[in-house]
C-alpha cells in the first residue's frame, strides 16, 4: 500500500467512527424521550436549574450566607411546586402511575443535592414551615407529603379541626403522629387499608387525646392516599396547653404495602405553628367561652344572637314586629321586634269614637 494512502484510510475510519457516535447518542436521545414524558424533562429541567444556581452561589462572607438562605427558602418553595405540578398531571390523567412515580423518584434524588447545598447556607427547610412539601427518607421511601391543610372553627358546642392530607403514596403507607405522643391526631394507615375501606368504621385507627376523629372520606388509590376528616374537641383546655407549650412536630413511621419492611422519620417535622392550623385562636376563644347572649340587629330585615364576650354568633334570623308601643311616641303606633328592639314601622295614629247619649259626650273606641 502506498504512503499516501495512509491518511485517506485513517479519515474514512474516523469518519465512520464519528457517524456511529452520533447515531448512537441519537438513539439514545430518542430512546429517552421515548421512556420519560415532556413533563418528566420539564420538570427535571426546572429542578436542575434551581440546583445549578445554587451551586453557584457564594458562600465566604456574612452577607453571602445571608443572601443565600434567602435563596434556598425561594428555592425551596419553587422546588415544593414541582411536586405540585406533578400531582396536577397525574390527578388530571395527563401522566400514568409509572411515569408519576419516576418523577417522583427524579425529584427526591434532585432534592438530596439541593439539601447539601442548603446546609452550606444554614437552610433547614424541614423547620421553615410544615405547610410545604415535606420529602421522607428520599433515599429509602422515594415518598413525597403533600401540603398539611389544616382549619379550624367553632360550632356552637365544640371546636372542630378539619384536616386533609396524604396519609400514603407509592405502595407506602404510614403512621402518623401529631405531636410528640400524638397527642392531636394519630394514624395507623396499614390498620385502616387491611382492616375496611369504609371511613365510618377505619375512623378508630385516626384517634385524638383531645376529641373524637370522624373521617369523611378516604381515596386510596395505586400513588396516593388521601384522608379527608376532622377532629371533635372535646377538651379545649388540653387543647390550649398542646398549643402553647406542646411538641407540634409530626412523626412517620413508613411501612411496605405487606406490613413489614418500615421506616423512621426520626427527627419528626418541627414547627407547627399554632397560625398553620388557621382560625385556632378564634376557635379557643369561643369554644372556651362561658357565654352570655343578646340580640343585635344586623339591618333591615334580621338580627343576630352573639355572645358579648367572644362574639361569636350563635344565629340569625329575622325580625318579628309582636310588640306595640303607643306610649314612647305619643300619636304613633310603634311595632318592634321583640328581641332585638328593631322598630319595624312607625304609624300615626286614628282615633275612632262614638257619641254616647247616655253621658252626652264622644267616647274613643279604638284606634286604626
Amino acid at each position: 500500500m502506498k504512503s499516501y494512502d495512509k491518511p485517506l484510510i485513517f479519515i474514512l475510519i474516523t469518519g465512520f467512527l464519528c457517524c456511529f457516535v452520533c447515531f448512537f447518542f441519537a438513539a439514545t436521545k430518542q430512546s429517552y424521550a421515548d421512556i420519560h414524558s415532556s413533563l418528566y424533562t420539564e420538570l427535571e429541567s426546572k429542578a436542575c436549574q434551581m440546583l445549578n444556581e445554587l451551586k453557584a452561589l457564594p458562600s465566604e462572607s456574612e452577607t453571602d450566607i445571608s443572601n443565600g438562605k434567602t435563596y434556598c427558602l425561594m428555592a425551596y418553595e419553587d422546588y415544593s411546586s414541582l411536586f405540585d405540578r406533578a400531582d396536577e398531571a397525574y390527578d388530571k390523567g395527563e401522566t400514568d402511575n409509572d411515569e408519576y412515580v419516576n418523577i417522583l423518584d427524579m425529584l427526591n434524588r434532585i432534592g438530596e443535592e439541593l439539601n447539601t447545598e442548603f446546609s452550606h447556607f444554614g437552610f433547614d427547610p424541614y423547620a421553615t414551615d410544615l405547610c410545604y412539601g415535606i420529602a421522607i427518607k428520599p433515599e429509602n421511601i422515594s415518598n413525597y407529603v403533600k401540603k398539611y391543610e389544616w382549619n379550624s372553627y367553632y360550632n356552637g358546642s365544640n371546636i372542630i379541626i378539619h384536616f386533609a392530607f396524604n396519609i400514603g403514596i407509592s405502595g407506602k403507607l404510614w403512621k402518623i403522629n401529631v405531636g410528640g405522643a400524638a397527642e392531636l391526631l394519630y394514624v395507623d394507615a396499614y390498620g385502616y387499608n387491611h382492616s375496611t375501606s369504609d371511613p365510618v368504621a377505619g375512623a378508630r385507627y385516626f384517634r385524638s387525646n383531645f376529641g373524637t376523629v370522624t373521617l369523611n372520606s378516604i381515596n386510596m388509590n395505586s400513588s396516593r392516599t388521601v384522608a379527608d376528616g376532622y377532629i371533635t374537641i372535646t377538651d379545649p383546655s388540653g387543647l390550649r396547653n398542646w398549643m402553647n407549650y406542646g411538641d407540634r412536630k409530626l412523626w412517620f413511621q413508613s411501612y411496605s404495602d405487606s406490613g413489614t419492611d418500615y421506616e423512621y422519620y426520626t427527627n419528626g417535622i418541627s414547627g407547627m405553628s399554632p397560625t398553620e392550623i388557621s382560625d385556632i385562636g378564634t376557635a379557643l376563644s369561643q369554644g372556651s367561652c362561658s357565654h352570655n347572649y343578646i340580640f343585635k340587629s344586623v339591618d333591615s330585615s334580621k338580627h343576630q344572637k352573639s355572645c358579648t364576650k367572644c362574639g361569636y354568633v350563635l344565629s340569625t334570623s329575622a325580625h318579628n314586629s309582636s310588640v306595640n308601643d303607643t306610649v314612647s311616641s305619643p300619636g304613633y303606633l310603634i311595632k318592634k321586634c321583640s328581641d332585638c328592639g328593631y322598630i319595624v314601622s312607625t304609624t300615626p295614629i286614628y282615633e275612632k269614637t262614638r257619641y254616647d247619649t247616655a253621658v252626652n259626650e264622644f267616647a274613643v273606641t279604638g284606634i286604626s
